[in-house]
């Protein structure tokens, strides 16, 4: 169970890792453009055409969630880091280990529901991390177990 959250761990954190860079990335693209968009869509909402406005409303939103998409994919790119350094202690501390894969998985989630898709490998291997005996305890009690079996 160790070994299987180690891989899935490790694919699943640069998974999370690439695609934050990915939406940091797209939301920079996107800020830069639509810079000058602040008094285009002060003018559209003063005009007092229905049209205008409501197409100014939209646009509005639409920064927003690229706004959130990036702040998003900041968290996703920093706990991708974090996660995948944590997904070596599934050796020692498997639950510890498991904690911060689900914290890498679900955090962004908080934010945009849509990278709970990509965090779906990390909350798979915090599953097996969660399962896996701890420590040298756990193996030890594992022995015991199969010497009387």
């Amino acid at each position: 169970m160790k070994i299987g959250a180690l891989v899935i761990g490790l694919i699943g954190s640069f998974v999370v890792a690439i695609v934050g860079l990915v939406w940091i990335d797209q939301s920079r693209e996107l800020g830069a453009g639509n810079e000058g968009m602040g008094p285009l869509i002060a003018a559209a909402e003063a005009s007092g055409d229905p049209r205008r406005i409501a197409g100014a409303q939209e646009l509005r939103a639409s920064l927003a969630r690229t706004e959130k998409q990036g702040r998003a994919g900041t968290l996703m790119a920093s706990l991708g880091v974090v996660s995948f350094a944590a997904t070596f202690l599934v050796f020692r501390r498997p639950k510890l280990s498991g904690a911060f894969m689900t914290g890498a998985a679900v955090a962004p989630a908080l934010l945009v529901p849509g990278a709970l898709i990509f965090g779906f490998l990390l909350l798979l291997a915090a599953l097996l991390a969660f399962r896996a005996p701890d420590g040298v305890r756990g193996q030890l009690h594992l022995d015991r177990a199969n010497r009387t079996a």
